[in-house]
């Protein structure tokens, strides 16, 4: 009577072992998370493409189902930059995300082409505005709404040739040198008697970046729109001294040669210049050759770019007081972005975090924490890094100026020659600028 369970429970074995069998026979498939959301990020060139997308691969890790393209031409868009991104987000792959520096974002006006980032903001508790450098937030910032995320700061700084100045048996500038320790320093590291070919020089540089500082440390400044409306700071005491100290350092001192215009950098990165005042990202500059344009820079990051002579870096000197110029870059959401709330968690990671040693373009954190990290020590191993710290501190944004009267080197090129009078010069620059204000604030 017990017989016929007894078949059937043993046919219900051999019917388990064969699908056993069968399924170990059989080839398992493997589930794999596909990116379901594609954002697109703009960068104006392929230099800071590449920079991007090295920042990317971890967040890509992180976030398998996010996948981001990098588009590299923004250059390539002629004129009005919303126009640029509006073309960009309207096309049939979209547009998630831009980069823009503050100067970028005054350019666009009230062009209503990206997304208020206020509400994000609250809603991130380690984002609060105290916890950002105190002049990253407010460039980016339109009527109290944040448009822009800041991410990077470029502060303007002095770096220096060791080697020369250890030839010149001159010590090396510290962080509280004057602008008389500067002078003196870049008279005793300028020697033209071994003829063109081997002269060195005190100081190289832009010269319309050089002269902010030293107006600054006399206490002068750029004239702002919203707060000097008639441009007075052009003909302020200040103002004319610390232009008269640059005029000094060429024509009388002959430590600062600006002829022939744009290639006179190419002494520096020749080991032939004793100072130099760039931004911050100019430490990664090597030039793979100088024409009429000045250096032409390396596309790539690889490792970390090294000059051929052993440098240093240094805040730019003071006198009445210490500040100098600061860049910001950061990010932002387009208007019509598809995919808004995953933009947002990029633009986290991308202000949140540090790139690995060798990618970084050379920036101070817009975050505080992070600049004070281990993490950024590492990211930049002269011992003088504490000065681009200190220089965001004490630095200034650049202030909105009207195309019309943007500041080229040919606005100031007959003053630096010692050509016609410094008072005489700036009190026509002044005159054109306030007409220029008169129209922005109209």
């Amino acid at each position: 009577m017990f017989a016929q369970p007894r078949l059937r429970y043993r046919r219900l074995a051999m019917l388990l072992l064969a699908l056993v069998l069968v399924g170990a026979c059989m080839e398992i498939p493997t589930f794999s998370t596909e990116p379901s959301v594609s954002l697109r990020i703009a960068v104006p060139n392929q230099v800071q493409a590449v920079y991007l997308k090295e920042r990317v691969k971890s967040f890509e890790q992180e976030n398998p189902t996010i996948k981001v393209e990098v588009f590299s031409q923004m250059q390539t868009f002629r004129g009005n930059l919303a126009s640029a991104i509006t073309t960009l987000s309207t096309s049939s792959t979209g547009l998630d995300l831009v980069y823009l520096t503050d100067q970028d974002f005054q350019s666009l006006g009230e062009a209503g082409v990206l997304t208020d980032l206020t509400s994000y903001i609250r809603e991130s508790e380690d984002l609060g505005p105290s916890q950002f450098y105190p002049l990253a937030l407010p460039v980016f910032q339109t009527r109290g709404r944040q448009m822009v995320m800041p991410a990077e700061l470029f502060p303007l700084v002095v770096f220096y040739n060791q080697d020369l100045f250890d030839q010149a048996s001159l010590k090396y500038p510290t962080a509280d040198w004057t602008v008389q320790d500067f002078q003196a320093a870049a008279k005793r590291l300028t020697d033209e008697s071994g003829g063109t070919q081997k002269a060195t020089y005190g100081y190289v540089g832009d010269a319309t970046l050089t002269v902010w500082p030293f107006v600054f440390a006399f206490g002068g400044g750029i004239p702002d729109a919203t707060r000097d409306p008639r441009a007075q700071t052009l003909t302020s005491a200040g103002t004319m001294q610390g232009f008269q100290f640059v005029v000094d350092l060429i024509s009388r001192d002959k430590s600062f040669p600006i002829d022939p215009p744009g290639r006179t950098i190419g002494l520096w990165y020749g080991g032939r210049a004793g100072m130099t005042l760039q931004f911050m990202n100019g430490r990664n500059s090597v030039p793979q050759q100088t024409d009429a344009r000045g250096p032409v820079m390396t596309p790539t990051p690889g490792p970390k770019p090294t000059w051929g002579f052993r440098w240093n870096v240094a805040p730019v000197p003071g006198q009445a007081k210490r500040s100098t110029l600061v860049q910001v870059a950061g990010y932002a959401i387009t208007k019509g972005a598809k995919n808004p709330d995953e933009a947002w968690q990029l633009i986290r990671y991308l202000v949140g975090t540090l790139p690995e040693p060798g990618v970084a373009p050379g920036f101070v954190p817009a975050l505080r924490s992070l600049a004070r990290s281990e993490e950024f020590g590492r990211l930049y191993p002269e011992s003088g890094r504490q000065a681009y710290l200190d220089s965001v501190n004490f630095g200034q944004s650049i202030p909105q100026t009207p195309s019309t009267v943007a500041f080229t080197e040919n606005d100031i090129r007959q003053i630096l020659r010692g050509e016609v009078s410094v008072s005489d010069t700036l009190q026509q620059l002044q005159q054109k600028y306030a007409k220029a204000f008169e129209k922005l604030v109209q």
